[in-house]
């Protein structure tokens, strides 16, 4: 079975030092890239296969309530349709955002709407990016 984020890789014939998790899946590269559990922590995602039941589309920035597992609470969060892909920040890091995992829009008891996270970000990350472009 391929590994997926947040998964304790054992047996790897490699000695770190401490326990390490998969924090990220690089297909094009083919290359899974592992780290301490703190790793795991992500603060903003990509959203696509979107399916939208309270409005139509989004056309400002909403606050929500985002759950990225079945028994998730749920995190606040501050949500922008761009195109097909819905952005997602999140006000404080949600630990092991995968892809393939279904995420779901809240806004109070209304649900928003849904898709499947693509990939996930760190703001910080994202920034520097943009700036060093």
């Amino acid at each position: 079975m391929p590994p997926a984020v947040g998964s304790e890789r054992r047996g790897l014939g490699i000695a770190l030092g401490y326990p390490a998790y998969v924090t990220e899946i690089q297909k094009d590269k083919n290359r899974v890239v592992l780290g301490p559990f703190d790793e795991l922590t992500r603060d903003g995602m990509y959203v696509k296969n979107l399916t939208l039941q309270k409005y139509d589309q989004l056309t400002e920035r909403k606050d929500t309530i985002t759950k990225v597992r079945y028994n998730d609470r749920g995190t606040p969060a501050v949500i922008e349709q761009v195109d097909d892909t819905m952005k997602v920040f999140f006000g404080k890091g949600v630990s092991a955002v995968a892809p393939g995992q279904a995420a779901v829009f809240y806004e109070g008891e209304d649900v928003i709407g849904g898709g499947w996270i693509h990939s996930s970000f760190r703001q910080h990350a994202e920034k520097e990016l943009a700036t060093s472009i």
